[in-house]
């Protein structure tokens, strides 16, 4: 019985809402500084992705990967 009223509590408290609007304006603002960094053929040739035939050739899931893992989450641990 406790238990169940505690999580009510959060529910009227708004916590449930808040926490998911919280998410979601991150993981949009982690994004939109992704894509900054995205086109930065810099960044990637410091991690040994080398450019062939003009272009870097890196897939995104690996910029996504560099990206978080060297910038946003030093950013997460502040927040």
């Amino acid at each position: 019985m406790a238990i169940l009223g505690h999580e009510i509590g959060h529910w009227k408290l708004w916590h449930t809402i808040e926490g998911f609007v919280i998410f979601h304006v991150s993981i949009f603002m982690m994004f939109l500084c992704f894509s900054y960094t995205q086109n930065a053929p810099n960044l990637y040739e410091s991690f040994g992705f080398a450019r062939s035939n003009g272009s870097l050739g890196v897939p995104v899931f690996v910029e996504l990967m560099l990206f978080i893992q060297t910038f946003w989450t030093p950013v997460e641990k502040v927040g």
